[in-house]
C-alpha cells in the first residue's frame, strides 16, 4: 500500500525519493501514536478541550510567562491551582465512551477525554505518568 501511495504522490511514477517520503511520513505517524500525543481537530476537539487537558504543559506547548492567547485565563487558572481534572488519553476502543474524540478501528484505539484519577485502560506514556499523581498539573 505504501508503494502505491508513493507512486500516486509522484504522478504515477514510483521513485526512491517518493518512496522515502512516504516511509518518513508513515514512521512519523507511528512515533506520534506510540508517544500517545493527540493532534488535529478530530483528536483535540474543536473548542471542546482546554489546552492543559491536551497535555500541553507536559509537552512544553504552553508558556506562563509571555504573550496573550485564546484560553489564557483558563490555562493560567488551571496551572496556578495545580488542578487538571481531565486529560486526553489514547485507549482501546469503547463504543460506550461518551467522551471519545475519534476512533481508529484498524488500530483498535481511540482518543478520549477521561478523568485524571480514573484513566482506566488508557495507555499512559512515560512522559505523562509522573504528572498523574496527586498534583496532576505539577
Amino acid at each position: 500500500m505504501l508503494r502505491a501511495e508513493a507512486a500516486r504522490a509522484n504522478g504515477g511514477e514510483e521513485t526512491e525519493a517518493a518512496w522515502a517520503a512516504v516511509e518518513l511520513v508513515a514512521a512519523a505517524q507511528v512515533a506520534v501514536e506510540e508517544a500517545a500525543v493527540a493532534e488535529g481537530a478530530a483528536e483535540l476537539g474543536a473548542g471542546e478541550t482546554l489546552w492543559l487537558e491536551a497535555n500541553a504543559r507536559e509537552l512544553n506547548g504552553v508558556s506562563f510567562t509571555k504573550g496573550c492567547y485564546v484560553g489564557q485565563e483558563n490555562t493560567a487558572r488551571m496551572h496556578h491551582r495545580a488542578k487538571v481534572n481531565r486529560r486526553l488519553f489514547v485507549a482501546p476502543i469503547d463504543d460506550g465512551d461518551t467522551r471519545r474524540r475519534v476512533a481508529y478501528p484498524d488500530r483498535g484505539m481511540m482518543v478520549t477525554l477521561r478523568r485524571v484519577e480514573a484513566p482506566g485502560d488508557a495507555a499512559i506514556p512515560d512522559w505523562l505518568a509522573p504528572h498523574l499523581g496527586s498534583d496532576p498539573a505539577a
